[in-house]
């Protein structure tokens, strides 16, 4: 009868612990690859938030200017004057008639009116800007005020350049005009005044 032959392994800790070592010395560069990684992934959390913050209140201060912008008026821009003479002058169209019981084609004046845009021979422009601030809640944005005095002299208006046929112009329908771009930022009345100082054949400007 046989008998049971016992042994024992012999373990030693310091060459478990010197492999373990070893084992993340030669990943250590990994390791310290991946800590970046979540580093930057941790300081992802409050860029976002600052972010979102600065986005919102972008918002919020385009909103306040858009607010002071509705009252007081937004970029202005001011072209002008310029001297617009109506006329009227003829052309010729065709028609259909009946003539001695037959349909023909005849040629039959028309009239049609048109409008001539002159420019001004002389222009100064004096004014002065008065700089201040308004204020919508934590947000405040610049206004500027202007006040303008704009004259100018227009020479005799011709109508050589009008290559149409008997070309009436109405000097009593002429009119000074000048283009604003927005008219909420005005104050007071418009005022425009002027005195004929040249003559034409068919009347005085």
């Amino acid at each position: 009868m046989g008998g049971w032959q016992s042994g024992r392994m012999n373990f030693d800790p310091s060459s478990a612990v010197s492999g373990v070592r070893r084992w993340f010395q030669r990943r250590a560069l990994a390791f310290k690859l991946m800590g970046v990684a979540v580093l930057g992934l941790l300081l992802f959390i409050p860029l976002g938030m600052v972010r979102s913050t600065l986005n919102e209140r972008y918002a919020r201060q385009a909103e306040a200017v858009g607010a002071i912008t509705q009252t007081w008026g937004g970029a202005q821009r001011v072209a002008g004057p310029v001297l617009v003479v109506p006329y009227t002058h003829l052309i010729s169209v065709m028609e259909t008639r009946l003539i001695d019981g037959r349909r023909q084609e005849v040629s039959v004046d028309r009239e049609q009116r048109g409008e001539a845009v002159f420019l001004p021979e002389r222009l100064a422009v004096d004014g002065t800007v008065t700089p201040s601030m308004r204020r919508r809640g934590i947000y405040e944005t610049p206004v500027y005020a202007a006040r303008l005095e704009i004259s100018g002299r227009f020479a005799a208006p011709g109508f050589d350049f009008v290559a149409l046929r008997e070309v009436r112009p109405q000097w009593e329908q002429a009119r000074v005009c000048f283009v604003i771009s927005d008219l909420r930022g005005t104050q007071g009345d418009l005022v425009v005044s002027g005195k004929f100082s040249k003559k034409t054949d068919h009347g005085s400007w």
